[in-house]
């Protein structure tokens, strides 16, 4: 798997806990940007579904 783009990550202040994330990029496109959209909702949803915590409005 090729190194990604970007990295970053997030330092909770009050959890100490620290988040995450990485993307690839991919030839920039209103539908591949749609679908990179979607598969970030989708995994954070099952991700937070999987820790017992809700989500949706």
């Amino acid at each position: 798997m090729p190194s990604p783009d970007v990295i970053a990550h997030h330092h909770d202040s009050r959890s100490g806990d620290v988040y995450w994330t990485a993307l690839w990029a991919a030839p920039f496109t209103a539908d591949g940007l749609l679908r990179t959209a979607a598969e970030v909702l989708s995994l954070t949803n099952a991700e937070r579904t999987r820790a017992g915590l809700r989500y949706g409005c």
